[in-house]
């Protein structure tokens, strides 16, 4: 995690000092900390080391944490360059929680009050949180209960930068969201899902409904 961090960094000074536009995509993963789950011995958990619980949740935790002092340091970066202004920075995950690693995803509650962890198309499976940090634009606290799906990023980016998106794709912008015009904010007719492993299931939502099938061909 600190390497990734260091490299972001170094990336984001070099960038400011051009003064051009750019995107790019951090994977906030600490795969030392997942790799290190299934080795108790040689796991380090920080601050979390004298919890009673066990190593899995203590890896976790520490995840957790590492993961947002990373994400800090970057938003500190941005401040101290002077682009923070002009910095659009989007926090999200691509599934619920997993308990791949042995850990107890119902310690943390991590998924809320919702249904489901990651491989089931239930909430609490797919639908998760979106966090936009862009000073300026963005008040402090605001929230939104748009509904869209990681490939929305398409229309939104092309509209930021001011250029059309590609055409016959399911992407909606949501700039409008971001920018507090929630009377301007295009829906998506529906959401679809369709997932192949555990026997394979298929989902769509449409408003507060959705429908599942599971097996998909004859369930």
């Amino acid at each position: 995690m600190n390497s990734c961090v260091q490299w972001a960094c170094e990336r984001q000074s070099r960038r400011a000092k051009t003064r051009r536009g750019y995107s790019h995509h951090w994977r906030a993963i600490d795969r030392d900390i997942r790799s290190e789950v299934a080795s108790p011995q040689s796991l380090n958990c920080g601050i979390y080391t004298d919890q009673d619980w066990p190593e899995p949740d203590k890896g976790q935790a520490a995840m957790m944490t590492r993961m947002d002092a990373g994400v800090g340091r970057v938003l500190d970066l941005l401040k101290e360059l002077s682009v923070d202004r002009n910095t659009l920075v989007f926090f999200t995950s691509d599934n619920g929680p997993q308990n791949e690693a042995g850990h107890n995803v119902s310690r943390f509650n991590t998924a809320g009050p919702l249904k489901g962890i990651k491989r089931s198309l239930t909430e609490g499976g797919i639908r998760v949180h979106g966090i936009a940090w862009w000073p300026g634009t963005i008040a402090s606290g605001r929230t939104s209960i748009h509904v869209g799906y990681l490939g929305d990023w398409m229309a939104t980016a092309a509209e930021l930068a001011g250029v059309p998106a590609p055409t016959a794709i399911d992407s909606v912008s949501f700039v409008p969201t971001l920018r507090g015009d929630d009377s301007s904010q295009k829906q998506h007719e529906y959401l679809y899902w369709e997932f192949y492993e555990q026997g394979s299931r298929q989902a769509v939502r449409f408003g507060n409904w959705k429908a599942i099938r599971q097996p998909m061909r004859n369930g």
